[in-house]
């Protein structure tokens, strides 16, 4: 399924350009690691340094894993002019996994129109509560989308420790548009 997402507004100009959402697939897998791994790569958060960027970045390494994701999960990617450009997931449980938009696409309703395609379908699958585990810079983009903080933790990875926020979303039983 490609929905349509015309005019999405450029926050940097007037211009407007075309996305489409679509179920990502498994000849995906190579791109969508290659935009994880940059994103994060790029990403400057006060609370993480090179060696954090390094270690997170590394989990886009095990394409594996990956391909495991995209294939039990309901996964999608943001498309324009033919590339990827977002994604995300989220399991059958109401877990969003991923939520990641490439850093040139960033604060244009991308990221916005992926979670609205997320919460959807777990709408019409009839799934009450989507949950996720972010970082604490992502805790506040979560929230003005509905998302309360449920638990404030710590994760240490490879001697690097993460503050991470476990946030949660009640959906209502109706498809989201």
């Amino acid at each position: 399924m490609t929905i349509a997402l015309n005019s999405i507004p450029n926050s940097n100009s007037a211009e407007s350009f075309n996305i489409s959402i679509r179920k990502a697939n498994t000849l995906d897998c190579d791109k969508i690691r290659l935009l994880y791994k940059s994103t994060v790569e790029s990403m400057e958060l006060p609370e993480y340094n090179a060696q954090h960027r390094i270690v997170w970045a590394a989990s886009a390494d095990d394409a594996d894993a990956w391909l495991k994701r995209i294939t039990n999960q309901y996964f999608i990617v943001a498309e324009h002019g033919g590339n990827i450009i977002g994604f995300g997931s989220v399991s059958a449980e109401g877990y969003l996994d991923l939520l990641y938009v490439d850093f040139d696409f960033q604060r244009k309703g991308v990221g916005r129109k992926i979670l609205k395609n997320l919460e959807s379908h777990c709408s019409k699958s009839k799934i009450h509560e989507l949950w996720a585990d972010v970082n604490n810079s992502s805790q506040y983009y979560f929230q003005r989308h509905g998302f309360i903080v449920d638990t404030v933790y710590t994760r240490s990875v490879k001697n690097c420790d993460f503050e991470n926020v476990i946030m949660k979303k009640i959906l209502l039983n109706k498809s989201i548009n």
